[in-house]
């Protein structure tokens, strides 16, 4: 069973990186919280408390990753505890995306 906490994606529509990343989590069953960062004034918020490094901004438990580098993401996700196969989509939280 998955032990990550949560993954959350930084990024708005139309974002190549960032749709990069929503399909790579989503592949994988990664379960997972898109946040628009354009239209979303929380979202816009927390993005820029982490730096407002151009999105799109993963945040795996506690790691920050800036861009989308599939092998960068699986080193989060495996050091974090998230199983690639499926268990951790009994994770609890919501897997949405643009």
């Amino acid at each position: 069973m998955s032990s990550i906490r949560s993954v959350r994606v930084y990024s708005h529509r139309g974002c190549p990186g960032g749709d990069a990343a929503l399909r790579y989590l989503a592949a994988h069953h990664i379960p997972f919280l898109w946040r628009d960062i354009a239209r979303d004034a929380t979202a816009r918020s927390e993005w820029k408390a982490l730096g407002s490094h151009p999105p799109p901004v993963v945040v795996v438990g506690r790691r920050i990753l800036l861009g989308c580098e599939p092998h960068e993401l699986e080193a989060a996700l495996v050091q974090e505890g998230a199983d690639k196969k499926g268990a951790a989509d009994e994770q609890a939280g919501p897997r949405t995306g643009p």
